[in-house]
């Protein structure tokens, strides 16, 4: 699944576009799913990396930048089942004499489907609820050795 997007006056980014992607879109709860956003065709400009604002149950475990190929990498991990969308993700170009925003691009939202890990058939491997186990404590006899011997002691020195 590859979406492009940007958003700036046309005569700066003819020749700059920006790419994300996803590893799947479809997983199960848990799963860690990459998302790579990259930048292509960048001449002597700097790249502004923002975060990924993403709401529960969707979390970002990792963001790596790897500048040299001009792209970022997140590691996500949802954990409920459903249909979600990851936002756009907003990256700033620069030029690298001066740190003024010259323009920025966007990617557009992208979609995964997270499915349960349990099959539809659970009557048959569900058990019943089992009792709750006893706590067995073990006898501390080294203390009532020591508390004899007191009341003992006691007895005799009276």
């Amino acid at each position: 699944m590859i979406f492009y997007g940007c958003t700036a006056t046309p005569e700066k980014n003819n020749s700059v576009s920006i790419e994300a992607s996803l590893d799947t879109n479809q997983v199960t709860i848990g799963d860690v799913i990459h998302l790579t956003v990259e930048v292509r065709a960048i001449s002597n400009q700097r790249l502004l990396f923002s975060d990924l604002n993403v709401e529960h149950p969707i979390e970002i475990r990792e963001k790596s930048i790897i500048k040299e190929e001009n792209k970022i990498q997140f590691q996500i991990v949802i954990w409920d089942t459903g249909s979600y969308m990851i936002p756009g993700y907003s990256i700033g170009i620069s030029h690298v004499q001066d740190s003024t925003l010259d323009f920025s691009l966007e990617t557009s939202p992208l979609e995964i489907t997270v499915v349960s890990t349990l099959t539809g058939d659970l009557q048959s491997t569900i058990k019943p609820i089992k009792e709750p186990v006893p706590i067995v404590y073990p006898t501390p006899w080294p203390r009532i050795v020591q508390w004899s011997f007191f009341i003992f002691t006691i007895l005799i020195l009276l």
